[in-house]
């Protein structure tokens, strides 16, 4: 349903600030990419790229499956099957809190890049739970920047988005638009239909607080609140030895 996903954006914060954090990270993929938890299409924006892998793990992926999913290879993010200095890229969206061991998975990403490589993470902030019961952490910017750097990486940038009233915004919309209506993109057809009704209800309602928290978003951005973080990191030419403490 494309009009509803279009919808969804609009209505979504999250989901504009991940398109605007995807804008970012187009500007910094460079060489081969490993693009981790990637179960739908290549991105857009990434066909200078040398060499494209996608890589998904297999259970979530069967859970999560879609139409459009394309999955190069299948395996864990905390044991890659690479070789050492194997890409210029590490790409992780959204995937980092939805796996249990991150301290792992990082290191992985570390030993896989190669020297000068970046690492592009984004990942929620103050969000619903999601991919239930694969969600496991939460990450300020200074918890990402500890996990990073505990693991031989060097922080080149690291940002939040959507403050406040955006996160006003997609609380109210979010629980209107997907629990009331039930207009979620993974909530099957006949569910939706039973809610019809609401819609033309709602819908006002829905479109007001999503003005409103734009407007006061752009006047009064509190910072302290985030629904996202953004990392750029980079493998220094001589590796750091500085790893993450032992955790069983």
């Amino acid at each position: 349903m494309p009009f509803l996903e279009s919808l969804r954006r609009w209505i979504s914060p999250t989901s504009q600030l991940i398109y605007e954090f995807d804008k970012k990270i187009a500007l910094h993929i460079s060489g081969t990419i490993l693009d981790v938890g990637r179960g739908k299409g290549t991105p857009k924006n990434f066909d200078h790229v040398s060499m494209y892998v996608g890589l998904d793990y297999p259970k979530t992926l069967k859970e999560t499956l879609t139409f459009d999913s394309v999955v190069d290879v299948y395996g864990d993010a905390q044991q890659l099957s690479f070789r050492d200095s194997s890409f210029d890229t590490v790409l992780l969206r959204q995937v980092l809190e939805h796996l249990p061991r991150p301290w792992q998975a990082i290191e992985e990403f570390s030993r896989v890049l190669k020297p000068g490589g970046r690492l592009l993470i984004t990942t929620p902030l103050l969000y619903k739970m999601h991919s239930i019961p694969h969600d496991y952490y939460r990450y300020t910017p200074y918890a990402l920047k500890f996990l990073i750097e505990s693991n031989g990486l060097t922080v080149e940038k690291i940002e939040t988005g959507g403050y406040f009233f955006a996160v006003l915004s997609q609380l109210i919309s979010g629980y209107l638009y997907s629990e009331v209506m039930g207009l979620d993109s993974s909530i099957d057809v006949l569910n939706i239909k039973k809610k019809l009704y609401l819609i033309p209800f709602l819908m006002p309602i829905l479109i007001f607080v999503v003005v409103v928290c734009k407007i006061f978003e752009r006047i009064h951005p509190v910072k302290v609140y985030s629904l996202a973080v953004f990392a750029i990191a980079c493998k220094p030419q001589i590796e750091k030895v500085h790893r993450y403490p032992a955790m069983s």
